[in-house]
């Protein structure tokens, strides 16, 4: 980058200290969680696995059952300019029985905290600090939820409907929420990682709350993608589903991308990259800077509150209007016309002694 500032759009800046952005968190974000040495120490190996790691996982045990031609189409499916993780998953779950894919999908994503060396979860936890209480996310893991700042409070939206409506109501959650689009750890037979539950899920059977509700998110909300690649086949069948739906008229969307991999990246018009210098603590100072921008606003707000004059009390004076206005209707009180204020200001305007036009 041409220098350490942070090219961060006014659109994005804004749409920040409104509190409208919603943080779209991938696969890069879990993998930037690393494994704990036996000794406390930090692993250079990540707690999760890449999509390319699950594979090699499913392969190698694909060998271990005798099906080595099965094992090479799978790797095969992922060594390719555009790898096609969706096809490779699904022959490797066909081709292993259900237990032995469960018990490699519980040993490569049902982790515990403890496995986790603490320091790496300053991504996860500056996402929180930007999110206004909702994170949408394809990763299946339990990370958000060890690092929920409100843990007695924390609300994980999967395969719920009347928790669906609710949202679209309030639109901003009176929780802290993490939206598991494509299914948690936790419900390991709602979890879509092959391309016959990928289609089916957006068949819409069973998924119409998530599904409507996740478009009109997409489309009345700002979205900054984190841990994505354009390459990665979620995100470029999300963004598929969109246009043919929206005709490019979503909301704005962004993503963080590293600077040096947006010439080639093949952007959509309709997402704007920001870029960093590199993953690790380059990405996190930019998600810091992003957090310190939604966070600024609160402060702004929560001082202006605390210096804002207090109005005297005129209730004598609101009694007394509130007499003179004698029409055959339930009182609205303070509630007149929805302005609070006003009332007294057309008594004044009627008590000068000139003409008065209302």
């Amino acid at each position: 980058m041409s220098d350490n500032k942070p090219k961060i759009p006014k659109s994005l800046a804004d749409a920040l200290k409104a509190g409208n952005v919603v943080p779209f968190v991938g696969a890069g974000v879990s993998m930037s969680v690393k494994r704990k040495n036996e000794d406390g120490t930090e692993s250079d190996k990540s707690l999760f696995p890449s999509w390319k790691g699950f594979v090699e996982i499913l392969a190698q045990a694909l060998r271990d059952e005798h099906k080595n031609e099965d094992a090479d189409y799978v790797l095969s499916s992922v060594n390719i300019p555009k790898p096609k993780y969706l096809e490779a998953l699904q022959h490797a779950k066909e081709e292993l029985n259900g237990t032995l894919w469960h018990q490699l999908f519980e040993e490569s994503f049902s982790k515990s905290k403890d496995e986790a060396y603490p320091e790496s979860f300053r991504l996860n936890e500056l996402i929180w600090k930007l999110a206004n209480n909702l994170i949408i996310t394809t990763n299946v893991d339990r990370v958000f939820q060890w690092l929920c700042p409100k843990p007695s409070e924390f609300t994980i939206l999967d395969v719920q409907t009347v928790e669906y409506a609710k949202l679209r109501i309030e639109k901003v959650p009176k929780r802290p929420t993490v939206w598991h689009l494509h299914g948690h750890i936790d419900n390991k037979d709602k979890v879509i990682f092959t391309r016959e539950q990928f289609n089916d899920f957006y068949k819409q059977s069973g998924n119409e709350a998530k599904l409507q509700t996740l478009f009109d998110t997409l489309t009345e909300r700002p979205i900054i993608f984190i841990g994505f690649s354009l390459d990665d086949a979620y995100l470029r069948e999300i963004l598929e589903n969109i246009r043919k739906t929206y005709k490019d008229g979503a909301g704005n969307f962004y993503i963080l991308f590293r600077e040096r991999d947006i010439p080639s990246a093949n952007f959509p018009k309709y997402v704007t990259p920001i870029p960093f210098s590199d993953f690790g603590k380059p990405l996190e100072d930019l998600v810091d800077e992003l957090a310190r921008i939604a966070d600024d606003n609160d402060h702004e707000e929560k001082d202006n509150s605390q210096i804002e004059p207090q109005k005297p009390d005129n209730s004598a004076e609101k009694e007394r209007l509130r007499n003179h206005y004698n029409v055959p209707f339930a009182a609205k009180g303070d509630g007149f016309v929805g302005r609070e204020g006003l009332r007294e200001k057309i008594w004044e305007t009627l008590s000068k002694d000139r003409r008065a036009a209302i």
